[in-house]
């Protein structure tokens, strides 16, 4: 058999690391474990889109700790503030306390017999705005990232209230913008 120089040191490498791994397995909850669990936590990397989560993993997102607290594949569009289902905040730390500012200018730019289309001027945070919330009647009906939503299923001649309040990738919430009362067109057909 001919002995491959690179081949054992890629499986000295390997066998090095299975140690730790094995230590850290097979005996859970002992010091070497927690400081094992402590040096993983330390080495957080930023959050990542087609990244597997295992739940525990702890990642940085706009400058905020989250931790995962359902195991799963990460995608476009799940970064840790949009899904509160996969992701917590992590308390502590001194994060983001800042609420970003109101939304302004909530209006309608168009109605259907089933839909109010609504519109509003962006916010700013010190960190980044992540989302809008846009509520009817008090009910939260949606979340949006850009800064216009057309609500959908609605009765004919019907008048709804609607407003809208930012947030931010540590959960902070602006204040409420000004209410909008819509009212949908007649139900003379679709």
């Amino acid at each position: 058999m001919m002995k491959n120089p690179t081949l054992s040191k890629v499986l000295a490498g390997l066998a090095a690391l299975a140690l730790p791994l094995t230590t850290l397995v097979a005996a859970p909850g002992t010091a070497t474990a927690a400081a094992a669990q402590s040096s993983l936590q330390a080495l957080q990397a930023d959050w990542a889109a087609w990244t597997a989560y295992t739940a525990g993993t702890r990642v940085t997102y706009n400058g905020v700790q989250y931790e995962c607290v359902q195991s799963h594949t990460s995608q476009p569009g799940w970064e840790p503030p949009n899904v509160p289902a996969l992701w917590k905040v992590v308390s502590g730390g001194g994060g983001d306390t800042s609420a970003p500012s109101v939304p302004g200018n909530l209006r309608s730019t168009g109605v259907t017999n089933t839909s109010v289309t609504l519109a509003w001027n962006a916010s700013t945070d010190n960190v980044a705005v992540t989302g809008y919330e846009i509520y009817r009647g008090g009910t939260l009906v949606a979340t949006v990232t850009g800064t216009s939503h057309t609500d959908t299923g609605l009765s004919a001649n019907t008048s709804y209230s609607y407003t809208v309040r930012a947030r931010d990738a540590a959960g902070n919430r602006s204040g409420t913008s000004n209410s909008l009362t819509a009212t949908t067109s007649g139900g003379g057909g679709r």
